[in-house]
């Protein structure tokens, strides 16, 4: 206390003063400090996703130009209404492209296109069953998460089966879980290798859990009943938000 008489009057108040002002300041620095690793996180986590999204596309594309080329020399007209289905699902894509989910509605819009396009190469040898209960409609999901899982089914339920084969898309909600379920009738895991399993498999689990950061999901290939397999997505139920954002 005789030290603090000693000092010059205004002192003691001059440096408390200058203390809380630093405090401040080094809060707020902390706090810009977080805001901008929050955003860096989010940008690479929007590039990883866009990553995983971009290595889907050209696989596709090359399988539905290849079916294409040789449409255009054995049946003309079957090649223009598949350009057109094309052309509708590119359109689709590129407007869902910039959505970390969309309603599972509109992502049953793009399966439905995409089938379009394969049922114009394979005609009757490709079958497709649905159930989709209207609850599970609204519940959103990355776009075209179902594409390699399709196209898996379709290679090896379809066309490596000259009497062709069925594909069941089915989804269910269970309390604050959606599940979906992609059915094939093609050869089981283990009679012959699918090369594309385990890049593809890697590839929607990790896009899943960045749409879904934090939170429960989980995507599986099972034996079924008809010897083909079943891809299960277990997804917590993420509906649209009133302004069109996705909760």
């Amino acid at each position: 206390m005789n030290f603090l008489r000693t000092l010059p009057v205004g002192l003691p108040l001059y440096l408390m003063s200058l203390f809380l002002v630093s405090s401040l300041n080094l809060r707020r620095l902390t706090e810009e400090g977080e805001q901008r690793a929050l955003a860096l996180e989010k940008q690479l986590s929007d590039a990883r996703l866009e990553t995983l999204r971009s290595q889907l596309h050209p696989h596709f594309l090359f399988n539905t130009l290849n079916a294409l080329m040789t449409l255009v020399h054995t049946d003309p007209a079957k090649a223009e209404e598949m350009i057109l289905c094309l052309s509708s699902l590119l359109r689709a894509t590129l407007e869902a492209r910039d959505k970390p989910r969309i309603p599972l509605r509109n992502e049953l819009q793009l399966a439905h296109d995409y089938l379009a396009i394969q049922s114009l190469r394979y005609g009757d040898r490709l079958k497709t069953l649905e159930s989709l209960p209207a609850e599970t409609l609204a519940c959103t999901v990355p776009p075209l998460i179902l594409q390699l899982v399709l196209e898996n089914a379709i290679k090896y339920a379809v066309d490596r089966h000259a009497a062709g084969g069925v594909i069941s898309l089915r989804a269910e909600r269970l309390g604050e879980k959606l599940i979906i379920e992609v059915e094939d009738s093609g050869s089981g895991l283990n009679s012959e290798p699918r090369e594309s399993h385990g890049v593809g498999v890697a590839n929607v689990r990790a896009r899943l859990a960045a749409s879904f950061p934090g939170r429960e999901v989980s995507f599986d290939l099972l034996p079924n009943h008809q010897g083909g397999i079943t891809a299960r997505f277990q997804l917590p139920v993420a509906g649209e938000a009133e302004d069109g954002a996705v909760s």
